[in-house]
């Protein structure tokens, strides 16, 4: 049994629980609920050790060797394991002699592993990665890295596992196989504590707890929370005139086309990512980018956002000009605002939140001087996500929700004409994922923004949104 008994814990110097109090029974699973501030990740957190209990008692049957952590941030090391990986390595085929493969990895964590269940081929075949064996392990989608990430936990073959928001990432029918995931992982012998948004909950859950303002609001079965309705998030109140003082183009520019592709190929060794692309985005125009995992949806951002050599390669004229026709990539990068979940676990800083949105206009070899003017804008930025508390706070120390946010106001302060969202409310919880598509809304509405919006979930997708592309294996359909 895990039992925590009125605990209290404090972390940097800020009490994160008082009198709080939770039993789990032996091989229950518990789901918990909440928004992203209720304190279900520190509860988490707490259950692997990495909070100290000021007062009160924690019962963990487990040691912490016996433990394993699914977080929603990580970074693969080189082959030396010493040095990290960074964001354009993944499309550069020159720079991958440092990056190791899936079966490197798989069998570096085999080595340091625990006698078990699950060995290489059994997780191999349950997390169904034979078929990326030999892939560079910084080409993986999202949903294959969180795949592979799992298969990593289960070879240390632990008794106790602990997933900070799993399906995260996942497209629709990686979520369904999910189920049978966790029913193997379960029928292993393996206990799961997992934290979920509301609408997904796994069907082996025996428990579920609701939580808000880092208290335990209610314990439920899973039959008595399917019953309860859902609360209605609260509407964030748009300042509109600041809104559009932000979003102004201190100069207008015109263009025919933002992106035009034509036949665009992309191959990487026998591998083909992409397959006679052709698309044209106008300016102005809002688009909805979909796709399963590894369909190539990333491949083709990174033609448009500079990030991939391939692009000269091909036929492509971004803003009206053609790729290799004198431009460069800071050129390109200065009209486009971006933000991918990819891009987070690159983006490594000791700077507080401020200096991150900051850095947005600081891109490139000859980035210009900042303004008190800049600042400004930085923080009324964060003022309409409501995050301007945390602008003296260490990004690297902020909840993934405050990180998520503060790239978007990166992307936002650069005043892009491209707008490129790759899954901005990965992680948020059902209010914020309703304000950014509030915010996204009225951005659309009150100027001429190009938007490229790429989602595994069709119904957090803006209003502003009337064209949609589809990618299925590297082709469009």
């Amino acid at each position: 049994m895990i039992q925590l008994a009125n605990i209290t814990v404090r972390h940097n110097n800020s009490e994160v629980f008082k009198n709080l109090s939770l039993t789990i029974e032996p091989g229950q699973h518990l789901g918990i609920i909440g928004q992203a501030d209720s304190g279900k990740t520190e509860l988490i957190r707490v259950l692997n050790g990495e909070m100290s209990i000021t007062e009160g008692c924690m019962d963990m049957p487990y040691a912490r060797a016996e433990k394993a952590l699914l977080t929603p941030g990580y970074q693969f090391k080189n082959r030396a394991g010493i040095g990290e990986l960074f964001y354009q390595q993944r499309f550069n085929s020159t720079m991958m002699q440092d990056v190791p493969t899936v079966q490197e990895v798989l069998n570096t964590s085999a080595e340091q592993s625990n006698p078990g269940y699950w060995n290489l081929d059994n997780v191999s075949q349950l997390l169904k990665l034979e078929h990326l064996i030999d892939e560079e392990v910084i080409k993986l989608s999202n949903g294959e890295t969180k795949r592979l990430r799992i298969a990593i936990l289960l070879l240390k073959n632990p008794k106790l596992l602990l997933l900070q928001d799993p399906l995260i990432g996942l497209d629709t029918n990686a979520r369904k196989d999910f189920t049978n995931v966790l029913e193997q992982i379960s029928a292993s012998g393996i206990q799961m504590i997992m934290t979920l948004d509301h609408h997904e909950t796994p069907p082996l859950l025996s428990r579920i707890i609701t939580m808000d303002q880092h208290q335990i609001i209610r314990s439920y079965s899973p039959y008595e929370f399917d019953t309860i309705p859902q609360a209605r998030s609260n509407s964030l109140s748009i300042n509109k005139e600041m809104l559009q003082q932000l979003i102004l183009q201190s100069e207008p520019k015109t263009f025919d086309h933002i992106v035009q592709m034509n036949n665009v190929n992309i191959r990487y060794d026998a591998k083909q990512i992409l397959e006679n692309i052709t698309w044209t985005v106008q300016q102005g125009d809002k688009w909805a980018l979909l796709g399963p995992n590894g369909s190539g949806k990333s491949t083709l951002l990174s033609l448009i956002n500079g990030d991939n050599p391939q692009a000269y390669a091909n036929d492509i004229s971004l803003f009206d000009r053609k790729k290799g026709s004198g431009e460069t990539i800071w050129d390109t990068k200065a009209k486009i605002g971006f933000v991918s979940p990819e891009l987070l676990h690159y983006f490594k800083t000791t700077q507080n939140c401020l200096n991150v949105i900051l850095s947005g206009l600081r891109e490139g070899p000859f980035a210009r001087k900042l303004t008190p003017a800049d600042e400004n804008d930085a923080l009324n930025w964060m003022r309409l996500l409501q995050i301007d508390s945390y602008s003296k706070q260490l990004f690297k120390n902020s909840s993934i929700q405050v990180q998520r946010l503060v790239l978007l106001c990166r992307a936002l302060i650069k005043k892009p004409f491209l707008l490129i969202l790759d899954e901005p409310c990965q992680g948020l919880d059902q209010s914020q994922t309703e304000n950014i598509r509030q915010i996204i809304d009225q951005i659309s509405h009150l100027s001429n923004i190009t938007l490229i919006y790429v989602t595994h979930y069709k119904e957090e997708i803006p209003s502003c949104v009337n064209q949609v592309i589809e990618l299925k294996d590297g082709h469009r359909i």
